[in-house]
């Protein structure tokens, strides 16, 4: 699934009609503001978003695939709006990204080379610790 507009960056272009022949998605956009890293090295990310109308944290179509990909592999992710913080969560955040069709629910479902990924991650996880 093609989620943007190929690069205008010849190297990275190239590199992205690359990952689509192999079968991946690629994702370029979306990137969560801040990735925090504790003395004790837990990991985290932050998107800062300013609050709506109604008071709520809302991303945009790459940033809600960014954050559940990253959540999915268990990264802890929040949204703040640079005084409060909410741990991510689709339906507060992206839901409407998903209900205009933007974020395809099949899309939101970890594809099995990352579920691979996922049993590599947490096996050596358990080794390590």
């Amino acid at each position: 699934m093609k989620t943007q507009a190929h690069p205008s960056n010849i190297i990275e272009a190239t590199q992205s009609h690359s990952i689509e022949k192999a079968g991946w998605t690629w994702l370029k956009r979306g990137w969560p503001d801040f990735i925090m890293v504790s003395d004790e090295g837990d990991i985290g990310v932050v998107e800062c978003k300013p609050r709506n109308s109604n008071g709520e944290l809302k991303l945009d179509v790459h940033q809600t695939v960014m954050m559940w990909l990253l959540d999915s592999i268990g990264l802890p992710c929040a949204v703040s709006d640079g005084e409060t913080w909410e741990p991510f969560n689709i339906i507060a955040h992206g839901a409407n990204e998903v209900l205009k069709g933007k974020v395809s629910p099949a899309y939101l479902t970890i594809p099995p080379a990352m579920q691979r990924s996922l049993t590599i991650i947490n096996m050596m996880s358990e080794l390590v610790g």
